[in-house]
């Protein structure tokens, strides 16, 4: 009836109805369009670029302030307050094993799937971000004498997808390193709520949930929450780290989504430096050894304030207004020195059983990658098919 009613009316008539929502259209138009922008921002071109390099400006920008800070003072007093404050940039000190990372983040629309999870592509996207704030961490003085960090390759493992909108972590940690790489491994985590959290404890073996299965009218395109029902992979060193990794919780019961393995490496250009090394230049060290100590003597950690033996050689090397010292060093100054006089080697000597335990797990990931680069098609009567590669 309300058609006929409308088919009826003059056009003027109609106009002057419709009048009032034509003229809310505009604005309610504009609020759609800049809702779609802004949640989709970090999709955008060169948004990528911005959140890289803001990590990177924001230390510039705090260095700046403390150099405005200092204008009123000596020259003298003006260097060594830099020098001071670049070198608390370093984690002077630290374990290299007990070095932690964390970065947030949302699963955005943008970064979304059609199943509303975080797509796959994400956690590699979203992982630049993690590993470049966590470089600035770990390898700050790096980046001053002009170096960069490669990454060779990267690995993950999914164990339950992260829904749209949710807020996920992503922790990053040294799982171990050779004489070329250095492993990270990354757990991408999202804190239960509270009522979820007494929920999941309370949750009795009778109630726990069925494993999913196959047998669904369409196929089944979500990721597993019990991977290891799904099939029994091989018992290779890969396998047996990332089922550790995965089965050790987090210190605040927060739900494990995935496991990534980054391998990276050091450079000044083309140049590669030992992974020890930068660790060591960084103030990395293995934990003071026990000894016998006297009575009433009190055990002290290394840190700023008690640097580890080997910082007196770094800061012969480096301060805030001549780098060129450590800069030729780490280019190729230290294959000069003798193998066991090389101090970035014993500063992380007492370290050196974990790392090669470590080491022994990772392994797999390499001999996985290099046999993958042989495999080959399958060819048909030996004649090569139209579309092959090879």
């Amino acid at each position: 009836m309300s058609s006929n009613l409308v088919s009826r009316l003059p056009l003027d008539q109609l106009l002057a109805r419709l009048r009032p929502l034509l003229l809310v259209m505009p604005g309610l138009l504009k609020v759609f369009a800049a809702g779609v922008v802004l949640i989709n921002i970090r999709g955008w071109p060169f948004a990528w670029h911005f959140r890289i390099y803001l990590l990177a400006w924001s230390v510039r920008l705090r260095f700046l302030f403390v150099r405005i800070g200092l204008l009123l003072k000596s020259k003298e007093a003006r260097r060594k307050a830099e020098d001071e404050w670049l070198e608390h940039l370093s984690p002077v000190g630290s374990n290299p094993f007990e070095w932690r990372r964390s970065f947030k983040t949302w699963a955005g629309p943008d970064d979304s799937d059609f199943n509303l999870h975080l797509s796959n592509s994400s956690y590699a996207k979203n992982l630049d971000m993690s590993r470049f704030s966590g470089s600035l961490s770990l390898n700050p003085t790096l980046y001053r004498v002009g170096g960069w960090v490669a990454l060779g390759a990267t690995h993950f493992k999914y164990l339950r997808e992260i829904p749209m909108l949710s807020v996920y972590e992503m922790r990053s940690s040294i799982a171990t390193w050779d004489s070329k790489w250095l492993y990270v491994i990354t757990r991408y985590v999202t804190k239960p709520k509270e009522k979820d959290l007494k929920k999941q404890r309370t949750v009795s073996p009778e109630q726990a949930p069925t494993p999913l299965t196959t047998d669904a009218p369409i196929p089944n395109l979500h990721t597993p929450a019990t991977p290891g029902l799904v099939r029994d992979p091989a018992d290779t060193p890969l396998k047996r780290l990332l089922a550790a990794a995965e089965l050790l919780e987090e210190p605040d019961d927060a739900t494990l989504h995935c496991i990534a393995i980054s391998e990276c490496c050091f450079k000044i250009g083309r140049i590669t430096i030992p992974p020890s090394l930068v660790l060591a230049v960084e103030g990395f060290t293995a934990p003071p050894a026990i000894t016998e100590l006297g009575k009433g003597v009190k055990f002290e950690p290394y840190s700023h304030a008690n640097p580890p033996p080997h910082w007196e050689k770094v800061r012969a090397l480096r301060t805030a207004h001549d780098l060129r010292p450590l800069q030729t060093f780490m280019k190729g100054g230290w294959k000069k020195v003798p193998e066991d006089q090389r101090w970035w080697d014993l500063a992380l000597k007492g370290v050196e059983g974990k790392r090669r335990a470590n080491l022994e797990l990772i392994d797999g990931i390499h001999q996985g990658m290099e046999g993958a680069k042989y495999v080959r098609p399958i060819l048909v009567d030996g004649v090569r098919r139209r579309g092959s590669w090879q």
